[in-house]
Formats: structure tokens, sequence, C-alpha cells
């Protein structure tokens, strides 16, 4: 995909991508190079992402849609910058998981009347 046919939304993720890179490198937040910790690195962001979370909810309970769109882009900033660190890993899972989604269809999926997720029928 060239620059002239992204979406808006296109564009800011990947805006949102090189914003991630910039907080990293004014932060020293460096690459996961000892691979022998990743799950206790993983455990270590959940706090970032439960506060993140949290901040959503909140502004959701107070009927303040815009705040909880900004929150909504928080959680993303922080889960960007978590696969980020994590280099090939986190672009492998990335890439898996668009494949695992683009192959889902509605004759196999639903949405969930309960939870409203997709779900397996």
């Amino acid at each position: 995909m060239t620059a002239e046919n992204m979406t808006d939304l296109e564009t800011a993720v990947a805006d949102m991508v090189v914003s991630v890179e910039a907080f990293h490198e004014r932060f020293g937040i460096k690459p996961l190079t000892d691979r022998s910790d990743v799950i206790g690195y993983l455990q270590s962001r959940v706090s970032i992402l439960q506060e993140e979370v949290g901040e959503h909810c909140s502004e959701l309970n107070r009927n303040n849609k815009r705040k909880a769109y900004e929150e909504a882009a928080d959680i993303l900033f922080v889960a960007i910058g978590t696969l980020a660190v994590m280099e090939d890993d986190g672009v492998d899972v990335i890439n898996y998981v668009i494949t695992k989604n683009d192959k889902k269809s509605p004759r196999d999926f639903g949405e969930n009347r309960y939870t409203e997720k997709v779900t397996k029928k």
C-alpha cells in the first residue's frame, strides 16, 4: 500500500508506530535482547495496560466520548510499544493475528449476542 491510497485510520496508525519508536528513543527503551524472561517483561506491561483500560472505562462511565476515544488510543500506543520492544517476534505475532483474523468468515464466525465479540459458531 502506498501513502497515496492509505485511509485516514491507516495513516494515523502508521504515525502512531513512528511516535512509539520516537517515544522509546526519547526514554531509552531498548529492544528486549535477553529473551530468557519474555514472560516477565510481558507481565510488567500488564499494569500499564490495566491503567489505560481503567482510564478508558472511567471515561465511558462518565459518558465522555472524546476522552474514552483518547484512552482507547493510549491502549493501542502501549500495545504497539510492547510489541515493538519484541522486534521480529512482535512483527511475527502481528502478522499471525492479521492472517488469523483475515481467514475468519461469517460462515464460521458470528457475533456473540452476550459479549458482542466475534466467536466461532
